[in-house]
């Protein structure tokens, strides 16, 4: 395809499909999915919880039975001694304690995790990428609440992105963390408004509105894919697909000959086409 001045997202059916959990190496590097408790007088246990969707309270159960077993196995911990996790459903955050005997063995107790699964569990990392537990006056127990409110159904905003498309066209999206000005790949923000196992819909509100490609000559392929928040990494649907309903203005040259004779008179006429 030729002579493309202007191109448009009009409208997107993306399946909730996709794992907020997720078994890949983050990043960073680091497996995205686990958690390692660490304790100064030098130990560590680790626990990778399940890719998946949940809940708040489903997660919660999850992780507290994580945390229970390897709170439960460890040496370094005095019997009788347990872990536990709760949901608070009124200010969206997790509370992990962990109980145990005096006098208490490790000294000091913080989890080391990716960042991408600190902001599902609403955690701060320092810039050690730790977390710290807090000390309670019984020096019996360790409490950690989540700084945040914790994404436990993945980041609010879904992104359609075209690298072909998505550098030329001047996609007016709020700029941040994966957009700086127009270069980007950013062609539309989708907000995620339904659970897990729904379908995301969403249409252009503005569908009159054109982006201009700059004048470009010429397409040949075109790639399309989603990223969520400010992950640029493609989302995995395991398996399901997305529809994408794209708009591409195309100016054809014609040229017309006048009542008078005078010919080469040039006319613009920009057509339609959808995908």
């Amino acid at each position: 395809m030729t002579n493309i001045v202007g191109a448009k997202i009009l409208e997107v059916n993306i399946p909730f499909s996709y794992y907020v959990i997720v078994d890949r190496f983050s990043l960073s590097g680091t497996v995205e999915n686990r958690l390692t408790l660490n304790w100064d007088i030098p130990g560590s246990a680790s626990f990778d919880i399940p890719a998946g969707n949940y809940t708040g309270t489903s997660l919660a159960t999850v992780i507290g039975a994580l945390l229970n077993a390897v709170i439960v196995a460890s040496a370094n911990f005095i019997a009788p001694k347990s872990g536990s996790c709760t949901y608070d459903t009124s200010t969206g955050k997790f509370i992990m304690t962990v109980n145990h005997s005096a006098p208490f063995a490790p000294a000091g107790l913080y989890f080391s995790c990716s960042s991408e699964l600190a902001v599902t569990l609403g955690f701060t990392l320092d810039i050690l990428n730790f977390i710290y537990w807090t000390p309670q006056t019984s020096a019996a127990q360790y409490t950690l609440t989540s700084t945040k409110i914790a994404m436990v159904t993945g980041p609010n905003n879904l992104y359609v992105n075209s690298r072909i498309l998505g550098n030329v066209c001047k996609a007016y999206l709020p700029e941040g963390a994966l957009s700086v000005g127009e270069t980007n790949p950013q062609m539309a923000m989708v907000p995620v408004n339904v659970n897990p196992g729904g379908i995301i819909w969403w249409q252009d509100p503005a569908p009159q509105e054109v982006f201009d490609t700059r004048n470009l000559f010429s397409l040949q392929a075109l790639d399309l894919y989603i990223t969520a928040g400010t992950d640029r990494r493609p989302l995995l649907f395991n398996g399901l697909g997305f529809q994408v309903k794209l708009m591409l203005f195309i100016k054809n040259n014609e040229q017309s000959t006048s009542q008078a004779g005078t010919l080469g008179q040039n006319r613009s006429v920009l057509s339609i086409r959808n995908f």
